[in-house]
């Protein structure tokens, strides 16, 4: 239980203060209770008023420690949410009452934010159907851009830290008011989670060593993103305990892509992690991924198993249980599938349905030669690219980046599904060998259309990652041969149809 230490003020007359709509000048507050702050939302504003509490992992038992974590609360978060996060503000003594502000004795600290709408936080608009695949991938490049920028923590992190985490997991649940009934959920979980980690101990240590442990977001899942001026938009990282914070950079992630899971979204799980991969190229990783996923389920688990009626929520703690101890057992066959066709076929529409229904969990791994493209290039996905960055010799680079990539993939566990044209004999050649040389299975797809019906899609794209016009379609219809030994199949049907008829034939065609 967390100790509570008053300090210098009652914390009751800052929590008036804040909640009396004049302290806003009459705007309504609403006033909102976490475990460690209180959060007063106006119409336009919101302030965070930490809990003069110490635990086993946190302590705001000062006036000077709370200040510490508000100014450390804006600088972690203004690094990507300089939109939510405006400044730290005293709560001041003077004349006989509270100010905000100003001169005085300083009673208190809080964090001023900027109010959002919170029905565009990221687990809202999932209970809504609102969160697609764009916006999975937007929050994707994001997320890749915040780890690449964070700062690198080798001090933390490793096997040892993450075996200690198992373990605080583990009694934390077996102390929860549902211990009892939870019992052989937990033990189930636990057999295996240690052995998976002793498995993967010398992996951990080695990213650490080489500045995959970073100081991340610490509490990555889909409550804290907000959709802001349409960016994905993290909030709340962790500001109270840099280990908690400093981690694997696939553990942070491994909380949205569970969070995902979890809902049913299977198709944004696979297209965040394809598009996370592909802006950091961190394909190692993909063999710690099924640990992390089962730790961050195994969380959520101990919150719903710590609540205070347990009862009521001991199916959610099982279920959770149940899918932590899932992560760890499902096996994944690694297998290569090439996607090809014209400009305009629908290659990565059909990619993007197709991908999550490859073997169980998150299905193939995408690797997308428009978007590699652009990494190459070192601009964003949406940019477009000038003709120059389409010669043979690029187009070569691109290849064998996608190759080395889906080579990387495979070594560490799971299928892939290439999405590009292929349009030589050499291409196609090269990705078949890749392969042979790691003794899985391919499968060739082609995706015929009608030539009047490609160059209508091709006019009517907007917003795609493809810089391909009508004028290199031309180019395409004029110069290229399918392949014989790829199947074939026609995509001028729906592409929920088109997706159908390809997992079909690649049921079939495995080996």
């Amino acid at each position: 239980m967390p100790e509570t230490h008053e300090g210098a003020t009652n914390p009751a007359s800052a929590i008036g203060f804040l909640s009396d709509p004049a302290t806003h000048g009459g705007t309504p507050v609403e006033r909102v209770d976490t475990h460690i702050s209180h959060i007063f939302l106006t119409s336009k504003e919101a302030y965070k008023l930490k809990k003069p509490i110490k635990t086993n992992f946190l302590d705001f038992s000062t006036l000077e420690k709370r200040e510490a974590a508000c100014r450390r609360e804006l600088e972690v978060n203004r690094a990507v949410a300089e939109e939510i996060y405006l400044d730290v503000v005293p709560i001041t003594r003077r004349d006989g009452g509270l100010h905000l502000g100003g001169s005085g004795d300083i009673v208190d600290w809080v964090v001023r934010m900027r109010r959002f709408d919170r029905t565009k936080e990221f687990d809202r608009l999932a209970e809504r159907g609102a969160l697609d695949v764009p916006l999975a991938e937007a929050l994707a490049d994001v997320v890749a851009r915040m780890h690449r920028d964070a700062p690198v923590t080798p001090e933390y992190g490793g096997a040892k830290r993450v075996a200690a985490t198992i373990r605080q997991i583990t009694e934390a649940i077996s102390t929860s008011p549902a211990a009892a009934r939870l019992k052989n959920d937990l033990d189930a979980w636990a057999s295996e989670a240690m052995p998976t980690l002793s498995r993967r101990a010398p992996q951990l240590d080695s990213r650490r060593r080489h500045g995959y442990v970073r100081r991340c977001h610490g509490d990555l899942h889909l409550g804290n993103i907000c959709l802001v001026k349409g960016r994905p938009t993290p909030f709340d990282a962790i500001e109270f305990n840099e280990e908690m914070a400093s981690t694997d950079v696939i553990y942070d992630i491994a909380f949205v892509v569970m969070d995902m899971l979890e809902r049913g979204l299977r198709e944004q799980a696979n297209a965040f992690l394809s598009r996370y991969l592909a802006a950091t190229r961190d394909y190692s990783g993909l063999s710690l991924l099924p640990l992390f996923l089962s730790m961050r389920a195994a969380v959520r688990a101990l919150v719903a198993a710590s609540r205070d009626t347990p009862d009521s929520h001991e199916p959610d703690a099982r279920e959770r249980l149940a899918f932590a101890l899932d992560c760890l057992r499902r096996r994944t066959t690694p297998r290569v599938i090439a996607m090809g066709g014209l400009s305009g076929s629908g290659k990565s529409t059909v990619a993007r349905l197709v991908a999550p229904r490859i073997d169980t969990g998150l299905g193939a791994v995408v690797l997308r030669s428009d978007v590699a493209r652009k990494h190459l290039f070192g601009v964003p996905p949406e940019q477009k690219l000038p003709d120059e960055a389409y010669r043979p010799e690029t187009s070569a680079r691109v290849y064998n980046r996608l190759l080395r990539d889906a080579g990387h993939t495979l070594r560490h566990g799971f299928p892939v599904l290439l999405d590009a044209t292929f349009l030589s004999p050499e291409e196609r050649k090269n990705v078949r060998l890749l392969a042979k040389r790691n003794c899985v299975p391919f499968s060739g797809i082609w995706l015929e259309c009608d030539p009047d019906l490609l160059r209508t899609r091709v006019r009517n794209r907007e917003g795609d990652v493809s810089d391909a016009g009508v004028r290199v379609l031309d180019k395409q219809l004029a110069l290229h041969v399918s392949p014989d030994d790829w199947i074939h199949v026609s995509s001028e049907i729906s592409p929920d149809e088109t997706a159908s008829r390809v997992l079909s034939a690649l049921n079939h065609s495995a080996g």
